[in-house]
């Protein structure tokens, strides 16, 4: 009877292969929406306040977070211009 063992061995694998793939799959559900809304208010916490607005001098990495919120609105480019 080693023939269903076989068998089921052989379910069980691709059923375990393919559940990653089918995880990974790009569905349509989600929230529906296109894109985030602009404007708004973000409101984070720092173990200490940053020293700097440059994100190339930050000392820590919450002060170049802090500050890459900045700079980066300040120097977007628009790829259609």
């Amino acid at each position: 009877m080693p023939r269903p063992r076989r068998h089921a061995v052989l379910l069980v694998s691709a059923l375990c292969l393919s559940l990653p793939l089918t995880a990974c799959s790009s569905g349509s559900f989600g929230s529906g929406r296109p894109g985030a809304d602009a404007g708004g208010r973000l409101t984070f916490a720092l173990s200490s306040d940053p020293t700097c607005v440059d994100p190339h001098q930050a000392a820590t990495s919450d002060a170049f977070y802090a500050a890459r919120g900045i700079v980066d609105s300040l120097t977007d480019q628009d790829p259609r211009t």
